[in-house]
C-alpha cells in the first residue's frame, strides 16, 4: 500500500499508509481508503496543507518541469 507524507499546517508531518486520497470540498475533507475501498479515515482540508507520496519519482518527460516545495513550518523538510 503506498506511503503518504501528510503535513498539517501546524505540527509535525505525520506518515501513513492508504491505497488513495479524495478531496471531499463539500465536507471540507481528505477522505482516506484502504485497498478494498473502505473509507479508512479523514482530515480536516482546513488543517493540512499537502498530502504527499513518500516516494516521488524523477520523470523522463521533457514536458514536464519539477518543483521544490517549501511549506511554512516545514522549511526542514521540502518535497
Amino acid at each position: 500500500m503506498p506511503r503518504f507524507v501528510i503535513y498539517p499546517k501546524e505540527g509535525d508531518r505525520l506518515e501513513l499508509e492508504f491505497e488513495r486520497f479524495v478531496v471531499n470540498a463539500q465536507n471540507r475533507e481528505i477522505e482516506l481508503y484502504n485497498q478494498h475501498g473502505e473509507q479508512c479515515g479523514a482530515f480536516v482540508t482546513r488543517a493540512n496543507a499537502a498530502v504527499v507520496p513518500t516516494e516521488l519519482r524523477p520523470t523522463q518527460r521533457l514536458d514536464m518541469l519539477t518543483f521544490t516545495v517549501y511549506l511554512a513550518n516545514h522549511h526542514d523538510e521540502p518535497f
